[in-house]
């Protein structure tokens, strides 16, 4: 098991987890169809190896559901901090999630063959302890995915709703998209991703406006360092070394 992380990182996570249990079902849908994507979760069901399937911070269940259906046979767990959306996956019939944090996984060694933490919940971790864990459960040749807001590119987000929302909004939103955002810039995260023993072998950057097609991302022949300084979310995925 892993040394603690940093009481911020603590700190973090219990804020996160009263924001979630004090969410209405119809309020949190909003807000994932603010910050997810059709597009996005597409890369997460394309990418899938094998049937054994993680979720870190799977909230109600959005994404595992779209797992099971892609996936028929799948062996799905879950883990989330609140336990208002575990019950909310358990009355989804997703049976095998639970209670706990993606910095101390309760599951053993080379458990998963595909391990995923979408809809920013890598945000809300000790990046290195949270990605040590990650590749722990993940069998050798197993996928790691993840995705998170970037700070580089979300100046465009935030220009845009400024003329869309009441100007108090806007304050809000600057304040949570510059002050509490991972500004690293994707060599950075490279780097920590083979820190904890893994392969990169893909990254998209998107814009959250919503993205609805490929036509909009920055993959082959357009992404590159100019097309990735303008995404305002980021997706990675990484492979455990055989």
């Amino acid at each position: 098991m892993p040394n603690l992380p940093p009481a911020t990182a603590r700190v973090q996570e219990g804020e996160q987890r009263r924001r979630w249990d004090e969410t209405s079902q119809a309020t949190y849908d909003r807000w994932r169809a603010q910050r997810r994507t059709l597009f996005f979760d597409e890369l997460y069901l394309d990418a899938l190896r094998g049937p054994r399937v993680l979720e870190v911070g799977c909230g109600q269940g959005d994404m595992l559901s779209k797992v099971k259906d892609r996936v028929p046979g799948a062996q799905l767990a879950g883990l989330d901090i609140s336990p208002v959306m575990v019950a909310r996956c358990h009355a989804r019939s997703l049976a095998n999630v639970c209670l706990g944090s993606g910095n101390a996984l309760p599951y053993s060694d080379a458990q998963f063959d595909s391990v995923l933490a979408a809809t920013w919940v890598i945000r809300y971790l000790h990046v290195e302890t949270a990605l040590s864990e990650m590749a722990r459960v993940t069998r050798p040749g197993g996928r790691i995915m993840f995705d998170l807001p970037f700070m580089t590119g979300h100046w465009l987000v935030t220009l845009t709703r400024f003329f869309r929302q009441d100007p108090r909004r806007w304050a809000h939103y600057l304040v949570d998209a510059y002050l509490h955002l991972d500004g690293r810039w994707v060599p950075s995260w490279r780097r920590r991703i083979q820190a904890a023993g893994l392969r990169v072998v893909d990254v998209v950057g998107g814009v959250d406006s919503p993205v609805r097609s490929a036509r909009f991302s920055f993959r082959k022949p357009h992404r590159g360092p100019v097309g990735l300084a303008v995404s305002s979310i980021v997706w990675f995925r990484a492979e455990k070394p055989a």
